[in-house]
């Protein structure tokens, strides 16, 4: 500044200008896919976008290369040149809806010896499932009557899923 003297005087002012708005980040859609196997289910989840004042220097997340059965949230990660960053989830859903398998021994038939109480070897049954299967049953009774009995065999799956079978013991 000059005064009508011609006196001046000066003084420095220092302006910065920083960057403290973090990036915005929009991360794909939830995803719900169906199981081919209990941990090592391949997803394809797509990829985030983000926005910035300045400038965005990386795109990150925290997902595994293969899910398990059930919900994994994945972490999103935008960073911008300032060192600014901002975070926002999407979850993954591996379900299980699909039914076992359920393979039977053949259908049974014997010579009775006695009215109701004939003891009869049926076989077991196999399940198979892309998960785990959790249990295989039957309904049969410990020993036969003289007829035909249908012996129902269910396999049961982790998730519940379950799938029903029938064997047919007939005794003559």
């Amino acid at each position: 500044a000059t005064d009508t003297s011609g006196n001046s005087a000066s003084a420095t002012q220092i302006i910065s200008v920083i960057d403290t708005t973090s990036p915005t980040v929009m991360v794909p859609n939830d995803i719900q896919i169906e199981a081919t196997s209990i941990d090592a289910n391949i997803v394809e989840f797509g990829s985030a976008e983000a926005s910035d004042l300045v400038e965005i220097s990386s795109i990150t997340n925290d997902a595994p290369e293969v899910f398990p059965l059930g919900e994994t949230l994945v972490t999103w990660t935008a960073t911008d040149t300032s060192g600014n960053s901002a975070s926002a989830t999407q979850i993954i859903s591996v379900i299980d809806t699909t039914l076992p398998t359920v393979l039977v021994p053949n259908d049974i038939q014997v010579e009775a010896t006695s009215i109701d109480v004939n003891i009869v070897e049926f076989g077991s049954a196999e399940a198979f499932d892309l998960v785990e299967i959790s249990s295989i049953t039957n309904d049969a009774p410990e020993v036969f009557p003289l007829g035909e009995t249908l012996v129902t065999w269910t396999a049961i799956d982790i998730s519940g899923n379950s799938a029903s079978v029938t064997q047919l013991i007939s005794v003559i």
